[in-house]
């Protein structure tokens, strides 16, 4: 299923956010939508694989939720087996977002 127009605008994006790989959705009123597995390689970082996704959907979320697969703290993350840090305020002003959540993986 893909996004619609109506929905390019709300809705979230989800993103679970692991070592290797990183599955990310659009979650509008129909659920998630344009589900991708892509690989983490040859990407410097969490901000640059989901500008990727969201130049591909056409997607404009509002916020986003991700699950990291490492230690999360208050808007920050670390992935266990790569070298990215995550900050809650960063991606939310890259991209416009009025809130980002983290949360472990194991937790979600």
């Amino acid at each position: 299923m893909t996004i619609t127009q109506r929905e390019r605008r709300a809705g979230a994006l989800l993103a679970d956010v692991g070592g290797t790989n990183t599955r990310v959705a659009f979650h509008g009123a129909a659920g998630p939508q344009d589900i991708r597995s892509q690989p983490n390689d040859g990407f410097d970082g969490i901000a640059a694989l989901l500008a990727a996704y969201l130049r591909e959907t056409g997607a404009a979320p509002r916020q986003a939720v991700l699950a990291i697969a490492g230690p999360v703290g208050p808007g920050v993350a670390r992935l266990t087996n790569r070298d990215w840090a995550i900050s809650a305020p960063g991606l939310a002003e890259a991209f416009g977002l009025e809130r980002v959540r983290l949360v472990n993986d194991l937790e979600a």
